[in-house]
């Protein structure tokens, strides 16, 4: 199969098609690491496969999908937007018109040209493409991940991709399809080339963006646009703009996605919610409680619980 738009086609015929309740069920235990949970929920709930992917019903629970090996698939048309985990890194490439999503929390877009990564652990919600957009999702297992290189990435999620970059994902595509014996090798060789392809061209907003973060991490209680502004040297409003210009994000979307990931890393290390909610600077438990809950669709001590 040489043709790319033929490539595309097959996944959405892939996606597209109708599945019995028994496929349904066998797809569940191969692609969510908590399967047993998501299974018992439904169905002491009543929410049959038709239901959620007609978005008549949701889970409570949240699904952690799982892929033991590298797989690389096109972000289909019929697939219904949900909140979702990973225990793997995932590259979204858009190829053209862009991808609307949600990360922790916050709302970015990623446009044609641009690259985005999504670590594990991290939650985020994908909007339904359209028929103009060719967006392309890279999983990959942690190990995979790390010996393509992935620490050259640290610290940075939102890349513009080189011609380069662009080529090795055609050719991953392609591999994909491949049944020889140069497969595996061939794209363990072109996932080492893509990361340094998007290592060298990192997104200029990746800099200004790390800067927001330390500060904001130095002290979540003090944390503000004005002290920010102060300690850099800015205008507070010029320092909006150039925040937003830049990222795409507002301080205050920054500093919330700060506050909430740590708030994420203390929950799942044993830690209450009142002293968490202390310690990543929310005056109040109720206001903790709601900005957590809007992100993540759970209360902390639900998300806490996942890790018991």
């Amino acid at each position: 199969m040489d043709s790319f738009s033929a490539m595309l086609a097959a996944h959405e015929g892939e996606d597209g098609r109708a599945l019995s309740d028994g496929a349904v069920l066998e797809a569940v235990c191969r692609e969510f690491a908590n399967a047993d949970e998501i299974i018992a929920e439904a169905r002491a709930d009543g929410i049959t496969a038709a239901d959620f992917f007609a978005g008549r019903k949701s889970l409570r629970v949240l699904p952690v999908r799982t892929s033991p090996s590298f797989n690389i698939k096109k972000h289909t048309s019929v697939q219904r937007p949900y909140r979702h985990s990973h225990d793997f890194y995932e590259f979204i490439c858009v190829f053209s018109g862009r991808c609307a999503q949600v990360v922790d929390g916050v709302r970015m877009a990623v446009r044609e040209g641009q690259c985005c990564l999504i670590a594990p652990g991290r939650i985020h919600e994908l909007a339904r493409s359209t028929e103009e957009d060719v967006i392309l999702k890279l999983d990959l297992p942690a190990v995979m991940f790390e010996g393509a290189g992935g620490g050259l990435l640290e610290g940075r999620d939102l890349f513009d991709m080189s011609g380069d970059a662009k080529m090795c994902v055609l050719r991953l595509l392609e591999e994909s399809f491949g049944t020889d014996g140069c497969t595996a090798a061939a794209t363990e060789a072109l996932l080492k080339l893509f990361v340094i392809g998007l290592a060298r061209g990192a997104h200029v907003s990746a800099g200004l963006l790390a800067e927001v973060e330390n500060y904001v991490c130095s002290d979540f209680s003090t944390a503000t646009l004005q002290g920010f502004a102060a300690v850099y040297g800015y205008a507070p409003a010029y320092a909006s703009r150039l925040i937003g210009a830049e990222t795409g994000r507002s301080f205050s979307q920054i500093a919330r996605n700060c506050r909430l990931k740590e708030a994420r890393r203390l929950l799942a290390a044993g830690v209450s919610a009142e002293e968490t909610a202390s310690r990543v600077g929310y005056g109040s438990l109720s206001g903790f409680y709601r900005q957590f809950c809007a992100a993540y669709g759970m209360t902390p001590a639900g998300y806490a619980q996942l890790f018991r």
